[in-house]
């Protein structure tokens, strides 16, 4: 169902129920007229799913990243070996990072250092 307002310029879709309300008319209350609206398309049989035309919120995923900050003595490669379960994978850390290899030896304590969250 599409809640319209007189002159709104989008157009309902074929098929599509819609309630438009005038302010200053003599109109049942909202209510009302969302429930006789229902119970309008409770009687079709062919009614498609109401379709919401109001952005919703993306899915929740996982973060593709998470941030932990160097302690003294750490390296990227121990960090990979905690975190991602192969010191192999300091590569990914500073690919993620845009970092280089000079780069990752002149890293101090407290840097903030973004992982691959898997």
């Amino acid at each position: 169902m599409l809640l319209m307002a007189c002159g709104d310029p989008v157009p309902p879709a074929p098929g599509e129920d819609v309630l438009v309300l005038e302010l200053g008319a003599p109109n049942a209350s909202l209510e009302q007229s969302l429930r006789a609206v229902a119970a309008k398309r409770a009687l079709r049989e062919d009614a498609p799913p109401p379709v919401s035309r109001l952005s919703e919120p993306p899915p929740e995923s996982e973060p593709e990243s998470r941030t932990v900050w160097l302690v003294e003595g750490q390296t990227i490669s121990e960090l990979a070996q905690t975190h991602l379960g192969s010191s192999r994978r300091w590569h990914e850390i500073l690919e993620l990072n845009g970092w280089t290899e000079d780069d990752a030896r002149r890293l101090g304590v407290g840097t903030p250092v973004r992982l691959p969250a898997k």
